[in-house]
């Protein structure tokens, strides 16, 4: 038995954060999900009494407009958002020690990630490089998506999607030599 008590690139301790966030994700998308539909029913019985007038047509009520919770999508989505954020995190780490060893030590970037919510079902950064012609790429991750914008002082404006943190690590070597070459 060759296990050595990792699974892909997380170790048991990671999934067992993951997971538990998950979990308490779920918790409160059901719990937020029932406060709606709570507040529809008591909306729905007010609107009863007040039309008690013996129509018996079916009436749309605020209950029958309440959008279902999604729990298993928003856990999804929320679970492949934090392990490719995890991901793109090493493959920065990866970039800087590239630009380091690579480019000289002439170029360094610097990421500034969005200070928001854990249970946030997107994450932003900012990556820039005043060494590149002030090159500036604004990363969005949604799920399993990453939508990246680029641009620089010299205009070159560029948007791109990327399903991986390897193509958006080639994706910002390549950008860097690029503009190291110009200079």
């Amino acid at each position: 038995n060759n296990y050595n008590g990792n699974s892909g690139s997380q170790t048991p301790t990671q999934l067992h954060a993951l997971c538990r966030a998950l979990l308490l994700h779920a918790q409160t998308v059901y719990h937020e999900h029932s406060l709606r539909r709570k507040a529809a029913q008591t909306q729905t019985a007010k609107e009863k009494e007040a039309k008690s007038d013996g129509h018996l047509r079916k009436q749309t009520t605020a209950i029958d407009e309440l959008p279902p919770a999604h729990i298993l999508q928003s856990c999804v989505g929320l679970g492949a958002k934090m392990l490719l954020e995890r991901k793109i995190r090493r493959a920065l780490t990866r970039v800087q020690k590239w630009c380091s060893s690579t480019m000289g030590g002439s170029l360094s970037i610097e990421v500034e990630w969005l200070p928001l919510p854990l249970f946030e079902l997107a994450s932003h950064l900012v990556i820039s490089c005043q060494e590149a012609d002030g090159l500036t790429v604004d990363v969005t991750i949604e799920r399993d998506e990453l939508t990246v914008t680029s641009f620089s002082d010299d205009g070159v404006y560029q948007k791109v999607q990327f399903h991986s943190a390897n193509e958006l690590e080639i994706f910002l070597k390549m950008a860097l030599k690029r503009r190291a070459a110009r200079k």
